[in-house]
């Protein structure tokens, strides 16, 4: 890299040429933002990020230079995804407008501030009919909007534009803005979130998964990490424990077993309406000198009493890692295996994207 200097026998400034080590770290995101169910694209996103550092030696280890800046440019990467689909300026609340004086006017907004929002629009739709004021048929605009309803919501807010004009306490209103909002809600699908609540319907039970590896912790750690995430996602997931004693009873307790047993009859003496298991084919932690690698591995499955077989998601998450110096790099893996046997979360970086990937495969509730 060509530097500028200031030579002090010479008094003088000079350019000159000196060796720099690069590190450079990218990621391209390359994103679409989709509504369901019409799979129409709303949106899309693509970008490189990159982040860069200039050394005057090469004394980084390149791997341990990325393992402690690697959050720095997905951090980026997830602010600018954000700052594409999800700006915070998009959507503003809705007002809610009424007559001072007007008793009747005063009461529907009473109503609406104390979330009656049937009884206010019952008062707003009377008042309609009797006068032609505007705040009224705003205030019918912003209740079907809350109710999904977006092609009633813009008749009734086209209607309060037009007997606004004139108005003064009208002029503060941005009508563009709030038909736009209303028109990309419709193309989101949010007045059709009724179509996917099947999936949130009834009990969900996860089964024992099966094992192809030599741990036996590991079909229990990821089947409860991912029992953790549905709760959290608003299935009405049937408790382990309860699920655990009625495959007892029946003389079930491996993840083996029951693979082989028809997915009908489960979800019969479970008393489910949907069932999820899996397999791990792999959760290792091969541990050669100055090389390491570590690997968790499976598929998992959501079934419909209705539908049958949803989903099948296959994933596989493998970290490898060379160490600089063959003792102290050994001496460091065993110590990392050793603390997570005694915390009791083996491998457990690679399981958390493990069970992220899986559970984005699942919709949340809204």
């Amino acid at each position: 890299k060509e530097v500028e200097i200031y030579d002090r026998n010479k008094k003088k400034r000079e350019k000159r040429k000196t060796p720099i080590w690069v590190y450079s770290l990218k990621v391209r995101a390359n994103c679409k933002l989709i509504s369901y169910p019409g799979k129409q694209v709303l949106n899309t996103f693509e970008a490189d990020m990159r982040h860069v550092q200039e050394f005057p030696d090469g004394k980084r280890n390149p791997g341990h230079w990325f393992e402690k800046n690697q959050n720095k440019i997905l951090n980026l990467a997830v602010k600018k995804v954000i700052g594409a689909f999800f700006r915070g300026d998009e959507f503003a609340s809705r007002r809610i407008f009424y007559e001072k004086g007007d008793k009747e006017s005063e009461k529907a907004f009473e109503l609406a501030k104390e979330k009656n929002w049937q009884k206010a629009a019952v008062i707003w739709q009377k008042r309609t009919e009797e006068k032609t004021n505007w705040k009224d048929y705003a205030n019918l605009g912003v209740f079907w909007e809350r109710k999904g309803r977006y092609d009633k919501a813009s008749e009734y807010y086209l209607a309060a534009k037009d007997r606004s004009e004139g108005d003064k306490k009208a002029a503060s209103v941005d009508w563009d803005k709030i038909m736009a909002e209303v028109e990309f809600s419709e193309k989101l699908g949010l007045a059709k979130k009724g179509e996917y609540m099947h999936f949130f319907k009834g009990r969900v039970a996860v089964l024992p998964f099966s094992n192809e590896t030599v741990s036996m912790a590991a079909p229990e750690i990821i089947r409860r990490k991912i029992y953790e995430n549905l709760k959290k996602s608003g299935y009405g997931v049937q408790p382990m424990e309860e699920t655990d004693k009625i495959l007892r009873k029946k003389g079930y307790t491996d993840g083996g077993q029951i693979k082989r047993l028809s997915r009908r009859k489960l979800a019969e003496w479970l008393g489910a309406e949907k069932l999820v298991y899996g397999n791990i084919s792999d959760f290792s932690n091969i541990m050669a000198g100055i090389y390491n690698k570590r690997k968790v591995s499976g598929n998992v499955v959501f079934w419909d009493k209705r539908e049958g077989e949803i989903f099948s998601v296959e994933k596989s998450v493998v970290r490898a890692k060379t160490e600089k110096k063959l003792v102290g790099g050994f001496m460091q893996q065993m110590a990392r295996s050793w603390w997570e046997k005694i915390k009791k979360k083996p491998l457990g970086f690679e399981t958390g994207i493990f069970i992220r990937a899986i559970a984005g495969y699942f919709p949340g509730r809204i």
